[in-house]
């Protein structure tokens, strides 16, 4: 299967809030593993041995998955072979949506504050 298959099979496979990911390229020829990491250099990845290790990440935590598909179609372009893992994900933490108060809520507390006498406003 090519990489970047294997990158949307991935990427389909993650939480909706992930913020990042990491990958392990396991490259099936060693003499080709210089190649792809240097292909994949926008992405700073790691190389040891056949194994190459980067990340991909939302909202600037990591190389977007965008491009993480573009690089990974360059090694697909020349014929590198390998497997995509999925090592580890990080989620966003929930965030409660502020609570905002209704336009008519808002009008009564301002209309609370005002001297019981009012009856008009004026001002400059």
């Amino acid at each position: 299967m090519a990489l970047l298959e294997q990158w949307r099979d991935i990427e389909a496979q993650l939480p909706e809030r992930w913020a990042s990911a990491q990958l392990t390229l396991s490259i099936e020829d060693e003499g080709d593993s210089d190649r792809a990491a240097f292909l994949l250099g926008p992405a700073n990845p790691g190389r040891r041995g056949k194994q190459i290790r980067f990340r991909a990440g939302r909202a600037g935590s990591g190389p977007s998955p965008h491009l993480v598909g573009r690089l990974l179609a360059r090694l697909d372009a020349e014929r590198i072979d390998g497997k995509l893992e999925l090592v580890g994900v990080e989620e966003l933490p929930e965030v409660p949506a502020p609570l905002r108060p209704s336009l008519a809520g808002a009008w009564d507390d301002e209309v609370a504050r005002l001297p019981p006498d009012w009856s008009d406003l004026y001002s400059r």
